[in-house]
């Protein structure tokens, strides 16, 4: 189950930390700018957070909680790739956000986990 909630609380200060958004840390602009676009989405635990295949023009942050990538093999089994974790400052679906790109891994939420959403 998702939710749709409000902006992040404190988001300004989490992109700082964001390797992604590394060249605008000193940029209060620009991170204002990002936050006040981005909304709050909660996960339960294993609930999909992305889905391998599909077209999307989201990008996550991971907030708080962890989840896990898992790609497909060829055969059509799931195996994990990576465990992502808030504390990490963790983001991912980014080139569906950029290049409008399928997804190409999945994500589920290990814990319940809140995302930024942009």
């Amino acid at each position: 189950m998702t939710e749709n909630l409000k902006p992040p609380h404190d988001l300004v200060g989490r992109l700082k930390s964001v390797s992604l958004f590394t060249d605008l840390k000193d940029n209060s602009i620009a991170l204002d700018g990002f936050a006040k676009i981005m909304l709050e989405q909660k996960f339960t635990a294993g609930t999909a957070i992305i889905e391998e295949g599909k077209s999307s023009d989201e990008m996550y942050i991971l907030m708080s909680g962890s989840a896990s990538v898992y790609k497909n093999t060829p055969d059509g089994d799931k195996f994990k790739v990576a465990i992502l974790k808030s504390e990490d400052n963790s983001f991912f679906g980014e080139g569906g956000l950029l290049n409008s790109d399928v997804r190409t891994a999945a994500i589920y939420a290990d814990t319940d986990c809140t995302c930024a959403v942009l």
